[in-house]
């Protein structure tokens, strides 16, 4: 997975919302914050690195207004943060070209 700043048009927002509901890990991680707390700590051992990895980093975890799956990036001691779309690996070149074609250089 990747994580991005959403560049992208509500259309494509939903796609990358579908396409990480589709994602094991990522629907997991859909399902915790809904849930609003991560397992515990004793049933991490069947999960993927990717999950374990998303387990550490809960706290940090959210859905943007949107419904995606984000990680809030906190700016070095500040309370502000940007969201960081988490990308399922399959779609990640098609955002970064997307992102480029919308942000450019």
């Amino acid at each position: 997975q990747g994580c991005f700043e959403n560049p992208l048009p509500a259309y494509k927002s939903k796609v990358i919302r579908e396409s990480q509901l589709e994602h094991d890990d990522l629907k997991t991680v859909i399902d915790w914050i809904l849930q609003g707390s991560k397992p515990d700590k004793r049933e991490r051992s069947g999960y993927s690195d990717d999950l374990n990895h998303y387990w550490n980093l809960f706290e940090h975890m959210c859905l943007s207004k949107d419904g995606t799956v984000c990680f809030k990036y906190f700016f070095s001691n500040s309370k502000k943060f940007r969201e960081l779309m988490c990308v399922p690996k399959q779609r990640c070149e098609d955002l970064m070209r997307l992102h480029h074609d919308v942000r450019g250089h």
